[in-house]
Formats: C-alpha cells, structure tokens, sequence
C-alpha cells in the first residue's frame, strides 16, 4: 500500500530506489537484481491472511527468478516454517535473526541466490 511506500522512502532516506510493483510478477529480467529486502504479510498484525502458502511460495520463487546468482534477499516473516516449507531450492540461507517488529516476533532470513 502507499503507507509502506512513504515508510520506505523514509527509512531508505533516498539512498534507495523504492517502488510498488507485484511481487509475484515483477517486470524485470531474468536474474537482473542484486538485492531483495522484502517484509511480507504475516498474517498477525491484521487478520490472518489466507493463501499465506500460496503467496510465499509465488513470491519467493519470483525473487529467485529476478536474483542475480549470488545475489542476496532479506526476508522478514513471522511464520519461519512457512517460509522454509516453501522455499525454492535456489535459495541457500545464510544466517536468521529472530525480533521484535512493532512487538511482534518476526524472524529476518538472510538468504543468497545458487
């Protein structure tokens, strides 16, 4: 939504390129990205999202479509198993840091592209 737009212009504080687009279809090229920073719904803060699965899995295997190899995604999401359930192979993680966001446990997935 534009909320997190603006939220993440401010917190990139114009040393980013931030843009809305879908992120199950993004228009970009095969592995033409060298970074990902994605906070996903989780389905807590709000009412619990259906298809939580579903867009985790479309989404995940977007980013490792448009990742360069060896290109790195951060992924927060306060459903860890659900991500690992449906994580593409070409998706190695490097390391995961579990947090507190706005008091809500979320773990952070550093991951790199095969």
């Amino acid at each position: 939504d534009a909320g997190a737009v603006d939220a993440a212009l401010t917190n990139a504080r114009r040393s980013a390129r931030v843009l809305r687009w879908d992120a199950a279809h993004l228009p970009l090229a095969d592995r033409s990205v060298d970074v990902i920073v994605c906070n996903p719904p989780y389905g807590r803060q709000h009412e619990a999202i259906r298809g939580l699965d579903r867009l985790y899995a479309r989404t995940t295997r977007e980013m490792a479509r448009v990742l360069r190899p060896d290109g790195r995604c951060v992924l927060l999401t306060g459903e860890p198993a659900l991500l690992f359930r449906v994580l593409p192979p070409a998706f190695r993680v490097l390391t995961r840091r579990r947090m507190l966001l706005r008091g809500l446990p979320v773990t952070a997935f550093v991951m790199v592209r095969a």
